[in-house]
């Protein structure tokens, strides 16, 4: 099913708050697999390890997030600096 005029299909959201304060937004696209969780994070960088590529972010709320990228993803990161992450997970079948 499309929606009027725009030729793609609805998408179903729910947004459900956690006990961090953080939100979890649940995003099922019509005709997408059952699951599919989307999560967003708003925090500046507590500290870099340049050479493994882990970034620790630390949100508003205090909880932290440790990620690991590629050394080069993080080459112009700086402790202090404000980010947004944004990660979809959608389940293997």
């Amino acid at each position: 099913m499309a929606a009027c005029g725009t030729g793609q299909r609805p998408v179903t959201t729910t947004t459900m708050p956690t006990t961090a304060g953080q939100q979890v937004v649940i995003a099922e696209p019509a005709g997408a697999l059952r699951g599919q969780v989307r999560h967003q994070v708003v925090g500046r960088i507590a500290d870099i390890e340049r050479n493994n590529g882990e970034v620790t972010v630390r949100s508003g709320d205090g909880a932290k997030l440790k990620l690991v990228l590629p050394p080069l993803a993080v080459a112009n990161m700086r402790e202090g600096d404000d980010v947004s992450i944004d990660v979809l997970v959608t389940p293997r079948r």
